[in-house]
């Protein structure tokens, strides 16, 4: 009989129930337990989940209704009215679904209520005030929502899921700040900086992205289109656009305003660019040892000169040749060579090793915290049902809510901390040492664009003094400089050994390039692990 088959529709509140597996099989469950009870066989269950979009939610519940007249299905069953619908577009199409018909039900098992055609005028009411009640939650939901979007946009947050490429979100879930990124930041400003040469276009400037290394946040090369739209986004110089609308941001602009400009007038001007046979390689680069300015470069006779011609007082006189001043640069590189390739070698592996160990440990501890967060949300939707129910005391209720939902924001923020963590910086440990081994190589091989960003990677500053130049290295390039520097004065670099075939590095070599192995320090950016520390 068609009277005694039935659909289960089961619904979720929280995307952590979905992961979780425990909300949508408890509610099954329930409702077959119930359905066996009232001898009522179920041809399908289907499932909604509160963390898919709109579209979706309206799909499956538009898919569930369509399963019902196709199949000639007479009753509906549902935990309680929250889990059926929470707008009265729904509950008009599941009045008229059971107006159709006086054979069918819709089962509310929690809310002990069965609705049908001749159902008493009590329980349309009770279902009625129900479905009011559940939309009254969404709206108030969406309202406070928005408040909060709008109060953190007012004190210079980005409220987004995601900033733009070239930032990250640190802190913890819900007060989050960007902050830029050290690897991808440069980059992006990198872009900027090409576009404003006149000597790309948005085609040409994204396959040199490509070539860079710049991706979007699953790994893949810039689309034109993104590096266009990039262009544009005025959160580079700390301006956000939330619904049409600009707010100044709190966080560091990557870009000064001047740069901007200059690229949006080169994007709507609409002129091809003009390729010059010469870019710059230290524009931008170089300070004035006397009063701090940038130095200004420019062509004659062929060569680069470099000249401070700031306005301030500067007791620097005179100018610089670009291809003398790369000499000097040669002998810096040269400072961060290892002594024997061995060691280079042996780094890479421990600090693997050390990565690996490290990673054991986070999954470990993410695991332990996920399943104490997940048994919290059980709790705490069990003691409201018993709170339901009146089997648990308002007085007994109410101090188990707070203990339980602080404990379960603890737990949250732990989980937040570890999954905001910086998991790359191995990687970016070995890729930096790699350069520094290979730096003379890529600075005479490259185009002048690389050997910029290798600047950037090595040198936090470059000092013109007249005529000469000085270096401040990036704190992690330090750290292998003076590593070199003391491997360089031991006397016995490799241990011999009974294979000839192998290398092994004396202690003392060990523990130059091993120092703070135990030590729980963090890199930002390009630094090295803790193994350099």
């Amino acid at each position: 009989m068609s009277s005694n088959k039935a659909v289960i529709l089961a619904r979720v509140s929280t995307k952590e129930q979905e992961e979780d597996g425990y909300s949508l099989p408890a509610q099954e469950k329930l409702m077959k337990d119930y359905a066996a009870r009232e001898k009522i066989r179920i041809k399908k269950t289907f499932m909604i989940a509160e963390s898919a979009s709109k579209v979706k939610q309206r799909y499956i519940f538009k898919e569930m209704m369509k399963f019902v007249a196709d199949n000639d299905i007479k009753v509906l069953i549902v935990e309680k009215v929250d889990r059926l619908t929470r707008s009265f577009q729904d509950m008009v199409m599941i009045d008229d679904w059971l107006e159709e018909d006086e054979e069918r039900q819709v089962h509310l098992v929690k809310d002990s209520l069965v609705l049908h055609k001749f159902a008493r005028s009590q329980e349309k009411l009770n279902w009625g005030v129900k479905v009011l009640f559940a939309k009254n939650l969404v709206d108030n939901l969406r309202e406070e929502v928005a408040k909060g979007v709008k109060e953190k946009l007012e004190q210079g947050w980005y409220p987004g899921t995601r900033p733009p490429i070239g930032y990250l979100h640190s802190g913890e879930r819900g007060h989050k700040i960007q902050l830029i990124d050290e690897v991808k930041g440069p980059l992006v400003k990198f872009a900027f900086e090409l576009y404003d040469t006149g000597n790309y276009s948005v085609k040409s400037l994204a396959m040199e992205l490509k070539e860079q290394g710049l991706t979007n946040q699953y790994g893949k090369p810039l689309s034109k289109s993104y590096v266009h739209s990039m262009l544009k986004n005025k959160f580079y110089i700390g301006t956000m656009t939330w619904m049409k609308k600009e707010y100044a941001g709190a966080y560091e602009p990557l870009l000064d305003e001047d740069l901007f400009e200059r690229v949006q007038a080169r994007l709507t001007s609409g002129t091809t660019p003009v390729v010059e046979k010469h870019l710059t390689l230290l524009k931008g680069k170089t300070k004035c040892f006397g009063c701090g300015a940038t130095v200004s470069w420019y062509m004659q006779k062929g060569n680069w000169y470099g000249e401070c011609k700031s306005n301030k007082p500067c007791p620097i006189k005179g100018t610089a040749r670009q291809d003398r001043i790369e000499v000097e640069l040669a002998d810096y590189f040269n400072q961060l060579i290892a002594p024997h390739p061995a060691i280079v070698a042996w780094v890479k592996k421990e600090l693997r090793q050390v990565h690996y160990e490290e990673t054991e440990t986070h999954r470990a501890i993410t695991s332990q915290l996920t399943n104490r967060y997940n048994i919290l949300v059980r709790q705490l939707e069990m003691m409201y049902e018993d709170r339901l129910n009146e089997s648990i005391s308002p007085e007994f209720y109410e101090r188990k809510l707070k203990e339980k939902t602080e404990e379960r924001e603890q737990v949250s923020k732990q989980l937040a901390k570890l999954s905001g963590e910086d998991r790359d910086y191995m990687e970016r440990g070995i890729d930096i040492l790699e350069r520094t081994q290979n730096a003379s190589i890529i600075f005479s091989t490259k185009p002048v664009e690389e050997q910029r960003i290798l600047l950037g990677d090595i040198f936090s500053n470059i000092i013109l003094n007249g005529n000469h130049m000085e270096v401040v290295w990036r704190p992690e390039t330090e750290i292998i400089r003076e590593a070199v520097e003391k491997t360089k004065r031991l006397d016995i670099i490799l241990e011999p050994s009974s294979d000839p075939s192998k290398m092994v590095l004396s202690e003392a070599t060990r523990s130059i390039w091993l120092r703070g192995k135990d030590s729980n320090l963090r890199p930002s950016g390009y630094t090295l692990p803790h193994i350099f520390t």
